[in-house]
């Protein structure tokens, strides 16, 4: 049986929302309406390639000497150069939801349905994000610019990647604007502008 992608990014035509579609029953398509404007819309997946069992998987620290060197790489590419540190404390969008950050700790995370929200700036997705997610954390620097970094809340949370990397509990990633947040199967972006 073929496999398809696990998740898909569209663009609403009617309205314009940009929709994170998870496949979670591996189809090659399917039709939903759109939970803000109801229009009718189809999406397609790809097929994934089969990919052959890994035979001789790396060895433990050979993995965490590539993770090393992958968040040392992160630290110098998104690390803004000196003259581009955000202006503002930025915003976290998730679809048409968007959050104004402040200086400080903001605890980010699920809405939940039944209780009270438990973080500072809660959304409507699914189960694959924790009530609190993750953490974004904003410094105000001598020049009046921000230093923002991303942290996981706790160590249960579901996958979790900032620009691809994948994060564990105890790492600080900086953001950057236009840095694209996975939290389970929900994609957020952080823009250094408050929008």
């Amino acid at each position: 049986m073929p496999t398809y992608q696990k998740r898909k990014e569209v663009v609403c035509p009617g309205c314009k929302t940009n929709l994170a579609v998870p496949n979670k029953d591996n189809r090659e398509s399917f039709t939903f309406n759109c939970p803000k404007c109801s229009k009718l819309l189809k999406v397609t997946f790809h097929k994934l390639e089969d990919l052959e069992p890994d035979t001789d998987p790396p060895r433990a620290d050979e993995a965490e000497e590539a993770r090393t060197r992958m968040m040392q790489l992160q630290s110098r590419t998104l690390t803004p150069p000196s003259n581009a540190w955000p202006q503002t404390p930025g915003s976290l969008v998730y679809n048409s939801d968007i959050a104004k950050l402040h200086i400080g700790r903001n605890t980010c995370g699920r809405r939940p349905v039944m209780s009270q929200p438990l973080a500072q700036h809660h959304f409507p997705v699914d189960n694959s994000v924790s009530k609190i997610h993750f953490e974004i954390n904003v410094k105000q620097r001598k020049d009046n610019t921000f230093f923002v970094t991303l942290t996981l809340h706790k160590q249960q949370v579901s996958f979790t990647t900032v620009d691809n990397l994948p994060l564990r509990y105890g790492d600080e990633i900086v953001l950057r604007d236009g840095s694209v947040i996975q939290a389970g199967h929900e994609i957020f972006r952080y823009t250094s502008k408050q929008i």
